[in-house]
């Protein structure tokens, strides 16, 4: 295994000067640095974790707190999404990636704190859990830098997406579609804020448009389950007054939306016209081809992993980033006019 050792001596300098070199330290030429970095990819030079953190004093290593209500895990397609280009983000600038729980090491009871501390990590992201734990609570306000995926702290970072401004969109193509009577499956109230964003976007957007909203047309459903709004959408088809349109609370859920239209002999849009939420895959691949608010997976992931960082590295202050939502269009709406 090649050392610093090795490299001082093929390049003529002290191990200390290497050391130096390697970790960007202000007193080395960038002369140096260069053809010592270079000199030590050349040769197969791995650092070791250990010594690194030893000099630097940091772990290189960041805690991801992940829980859904629906117990779906790593199967999660929004999250997986955004999962996924956190681990490309922090990977590429070096950082390794340790998924929290509240039990390690033998330690049943443990806290989601003492598994950070346990593990030595620099910081954490957190992403669709219970903001409202006392265990959450406690990391969030604790000494080590956080990040929050979809909810809003004082004092803390936060990358959100726009779901305030995305449902309004939503509501605006389905009025300049022709439809006025628009109801609207969102899902369950959650801690993290988002469905009370998504309902005050639904409202504002029908007043400024001065249309009528009929409450027996709004109900809870779920994130990520189908049930619950396979049983809400039954429901309203089965009033004697129905709306054009449904607004769904995420692109599964409008499965289930499809499941029953079928059932009941209707047709999409022909018999209803139907919008979900997060721009999946596989929504557009569905017949017909389901129009949906994207949500910008990507640049969520990319920028909660680019702001812990810099958090750890003392180059940032806390601060709210907004990810803007786009109309993903598709034939699951019918034209009224």
């Amino acid at each position: 295994m090649i050392t610093i050792y090795d490299i001082a001596k093929q390049a003529k300098v002290s191990a200390s000067t290497v050391s130096k070199a390697l970790n960007n330290h202000s007193d080395i030429s960038e002369k140096t640095k260069k053809r010592i970095k270079e000199l030590a990819s050349e040769m197969g030079y791995l650092p070791n974790s250990h010594a690194r953190s030893l000099i630097t004093k940091r772990s290189y290593n960041i805690g991801i707190l992940f829980m859904d209500e629906s117990n779906s895990g790593l199967t999660h397609a929004f999250f997986a999404n955004i999962l996924e280009n956190i681990r490309v983000t922090l990977e590429n600038k070096g950082y390794d990636i340790t998924f929290i729980s509240s039990g390690f090491a033998g330690q049943r009871n443990a806290s989601f704190l003492e598994h950070c501390k346990y593990r030595g990590v620099d910081g954490v992201i957190l992403a669709c859990i219970d903001f409202d734990s006392q265990q959450v609570l406690e990391l969030i306000h604790s000494d080590i830098p956080v990040v929050l995926i979809d909810k809003k702290i004082e004092g803390k970072s936060s990358v959100l997406s726009e779901n305030y401004e995305g449902t309004k969109q939503a509501v605006h193509y389905l009025i300049d579609h022709g439809h006025e009577k628009i109801g609207f499956i969102h899902g369950q109230t959650n801690s993290t804020g988002v469905t009370e964003e998504r309902l005050r976007g639904f409202y504002d957007a029908m007043k400024e448009r001065n249309k009528s909203i009929v409450e027996e047309w709004m109900m809870a459903g779920s994130y990520y389950e189908w049930k619950p709004t396979y049983q809400c959408v039954k429901k309203i088809l089965t009033l004697p007054y129905k709306p054009t349109a449904l607004l769904l609370p995420d692109d599964y859920a409008a499965l289930a939306a499809y499941r029953v239209i079928h059932k009941m002999n209707l047709k999409i849009p022909e018999d209803l016209s139907l919008i979900g939420y997060d721009g999946l895959e596989f929504s557009q691949i569905l017949t017909p081809r389901l129009t949906t608010i994207k949500q910008d997976t990507k640049s969520i992931g990319m920028l909660a992993g680019e702001k812990i960082i810099r958090l750890i590295e003392g180059n940032d202050n806390p601060e709210i980033i907004y990810v803007p939502s786009k109309i993903l269009e598709g034939t699951s709406v019918k034209t009224l006019m």
